[in-house]
Order: structure tokens, then sequence, then C-alpha cells
């Protein structure tokens, strides 16, 4: 015969089982270790290999001599880059994209990445109909890419990816806020008044008006301004992946 004491002992050994074996499954289940996730800068074929007339609607041709893009954070869990780094993105990788970083993690899924991007240099020129127009522009327009929306899977003594895509295309649309943007140079193109060269210099953009583009509720008064705002927008995740 058990005792009132023993059998109260034997009935909390019993009810504890269950939660014992429960609490073992999961740890069974849980990863365990670190593996390395490598960060790329990508500008995608826009960039690389500039954008072709067929894609712009008005018909002028962009390419890019030199897209420098300065990446100043990335987080992803508790693993953080800050070590502000300048790369340049233009020249050709296959796809592969730029390398920035490492970042060791606890292997485990993670759903969101967070970065910051500071200053950006975009240097090239469009052509159409035999007539060029080169420009070189440096944006200072820091920016934080917060929440991006993708899913990063790192695996114990593995190596993972992730990317950050810069969509050089948002330089040229014709709206701030529509979600079907045409891909527009004309505008800028008339901004270049100076008979000495076809340079479109900053100060050419802050002196023209943005016509008939679309700014929204943005207070904008001049084509430098317009690409500051479409500058804020260049950055993604992974692809087509959105941040806020």
């Amino acid at each position: 015969m058990f005792s009132p004491t023993t059998r109260t002992t034997a009935l909390a050994s019993l009810l504890l089982l269950p939660l014992a074996a429960a609490c073992g499954e999961s740890d069974a289940q849980s990863p365990e270790g670190q593996g390395m996730l490598n960060v790329f800068v990508y500008g995608e074929e826009f960039v690389e290999e500039g954008i072709p007339a067929d894609a712009m609607s008005d018909g002028w041709a962009i390419d890019f001599e030199g897209f420098a893009v300065e990446v100043t954070s990335v987080t992803v869990g508790d693993a953080a880059f800050s070590d502000a780094t300048t790369i340049q993105i233009a020249p050709p990788t296959e796809g592969e994209g730029h390398h920035l970083a490492e970042l060791p993690l606890d292997a485990g899924t993670y759903e969101s990445v967070d970065y910051a991007l500071g200053t950006i240099r975009v240097v090239g020129s469009a052509e159409k109909e035999g007539v060029t127009k080169t420009f070189d522009w440096t944006f200072e327009v820091p920016t934080t890419y917060a929440e991006c929306h993708t899913t990063v899977t790192v695996e114990a003594d593995q190596s993972s990816r992730l990317e950050l895509t810069i969509h050089a295309d948002h330089l040229f649309y014709d709206s701030l806020v529509s979600e079907d943007p045409a891909l527009v140079f004309a505008l800028l193109a008339a901004a270049d008044g100076d008979d000495e060269n076809d340079d479109i210099s900053r100060e050419e953009l802050e002196a023209a008006s943005v016509g008939t583009l679309d700014v929204g509720n943005e207070e904008i008064e001049n084509l430098w301004e317009w690409l500051e705002a479409q500058v804020a927008t260049l950055g993604h995740i992974d692809g087509e992946g959105h941040c806020h």
C-alpha cells in the first residue's frame, strides 16, 4: 500500500512525464550550431547591362558606367554588419552580385531583415536617335529599409545567401505612387541647357520643373528633388522583396 505522501509523489511524477517527453522532443528538433550568411549587393541586369530603349516609354537607352552604393548597416536576427562600405555594382557578375559581408548566425529561420544605405553615386549616359546625354549624380539620401520581406534559412556549418537588390530603373519612374509607372528620361534630357556639353548637372536639374511627373502628395519642386525621392525607393531584398 502507498502512503498518501508516496501516492502524491508518484502521481506528480506521472504527470510530469509527458511534459518532459515533449521538452526532449522539441530540443531534438531545434537547430543547433551556427552557419554563415553571405550578404551580396546586386543591381540586376538594368545596372550591369543597362536599361534598353525598348524598356523605356520614350525610347532613351540608359548605360551605367558606375553605380556606387554605400551600405551602412545590415541586421539579421542578432547579427549585425555596421562597417559602412561602398560597393561598385556596375561591373558584370553573371547574376551573382557583389559580396559585402559574412554574418555568423545561429542555425534557424529568419523572417525579417533590416538594412540601410547611405551615399549613392550614379554615373552614366542616355542615348536616343544619335543624341547622347551624360550624368554624374551623387545623392546623399540616407535610407533605412526595415522589416524587409524575405525568409533566410541558416543551417549549421553551412553558408546561406542574402541579397540586397538595387532597382536602378526606379530613378526613371514617371510616378511616385503608381503601381505601374512608366520609365522616362526625356524631362531629364531636356534639363540640359548648356550648349558647351551634353552633361546633365545637378544645378540644371534643380532649375527644371517636374512637369507632368506624378509627385503624389510629396512637395517636390524640381527634378533634383524628384530624383532624390526616387533614390529612397531603390532598395529591395532578394530580388522583388519589399521593405518598409
